[in-house]
Formats: structure tokens, sequence, C-alpha cells
């Protein structure tokens, strides 16, 4: 490292990111190991990173890592579609059902309590017709206590 130089030279060992992560998973290794008394925890996760320094070793595998992180980009893209896509059918789902599982059919017009209820026989859930109004079956009365 002190023979290509640090930082400065055209060839220095930190001007290469590789070496960068390299030195940082270094760093964080040592820390643990000389301050042993101190909790951290959370740079044990960067021992995940350690098998990267392979990576120097191996040119055709640090060519498919920065393939790799290239694609980040478009699976940032793709992951926002989806996270949209699911916001979407959500809220469809929402508005769809609408609570449809708290109201099932009732025997008596109004709660016995204000704990209780008494359900159908049946325990069906309240069901729509053809022209929307929520229905249920003879002499019996759709509600939720929710």
């Amino acid at each position: 490292m002190l023979a290509f130089g640090v930082v400065m030279m055209k060839d220095a060992y930190l001007r290469d990111p590789w070496n960068v992560l390299d030195l940082f998973v270094v760093i964080t290794g040592a820390v643990e190991f000389f301050i042993p008394a101190q909790n951290f925890k959370a740079l044990r996760t960067f021992r995940v990173l350690r098998p990267l320094k392979s990576i120097k070793s191996i040119p055709s595998m640090r060519n498919l890592v920065s393939a790799l992180l290239k694609s980040l980009h478009g699976f940032f893209n793709v992951a926002l579609f989806l996270t949209f896509i699911f916001l979407l059918f959500s809220i469809l789902g929402l508005d769809y059902y609408s609570g449809a599982y708290y109201y099932q059919c009732r025997i008596t017009p109004r709660p016995v309590n204000s704990t209780y209820w008494e359900v159908s026989s049946l325990n069906h859930v309240c069901s729509k017709d053809g022209s929307g109004l929520i229905t249920c079956g003879r002499g019996e009365v759709c509600g939720s206590l929710h």
C-alpha cells in the first residue's frame, strides 16, 4: 500500500473503490478487535463484506459484481413500480370489500349490549345484490359492532 501511495499518486491504493471497501472492512474489524469492551454489534454486519475482498484476485468475478451493482438502479425502478402496483390493488381491495367481513347477518335489529349482537345461525357475511344494496336472509339485519 505504501509503495503505490495512499491517495496522491496515479496508481494509489485508495483510488480503486474495491480497495476502499477492503480498507473499510479491515478498519471495522480492527475497531471491534482492539476495543472489545464496547458494544459494536452494528459493526458485525460489515463482516458480510469480507468475501468481497477476494474480488481483486478473480477478474471475472469483479466484472460480475460490477454489473450487479450497475443493475441496482434498474432494480430500484422495478421495486418502485411493484410498490405502486401493490398500493393500487390494496386500495382497490379495501374499497371493494369495504369492511364486508365486519358486517354479518344478525337476528335482532339492534345489539343486545355494547359488546354483543347475536349472529345468524348460518353465520353469513352480508352480500350485495345486483343493485348494490346489502342484503341478508328473511328476518335478518346486516350490521357490525365496529
